[in-house]
């Protein structure tokens, strides 16, 4: 994992096994692709985006919805702590 001088940049790969998690509101601004694996995001408004393979998807801060995940992922990330 990398971080800025400043620790607020963070990039890195991630590896997560299966999951399902409610987010009230997503912590950074985050870039996302997935190097392994699938996901589904569901936003609180009920848009739904299916991730595979491949995929790059990109998370505002403060996001709410759901993310599951069930069979686990490997990502390569970039997340930032804008200000809201």
């Amino acid at each position: 994992m990398l971080r800025s001088a400043d620790t607020k940049l963070t990039i890195g790969i991630a590896k997560a096994s299966a999951s399902h998690e409610e987010i009230d509101a997503y912590p950074v601004d985050e870039f996302i692709y997935l190097l392994k694996g699938s996901g589904t995001l569901t936003c609180a408004d009920g848009t739904v985006t299916k991730l595979k393979t491949g995929d790059a998807v990109s998370i505002p801060k403060g996001w709410k919805g759901v993310w599951d995940s069930p069979h686990g992922y490997t990502d390569f990330f970039a997340a930032y702590p804008t200000p809201q």
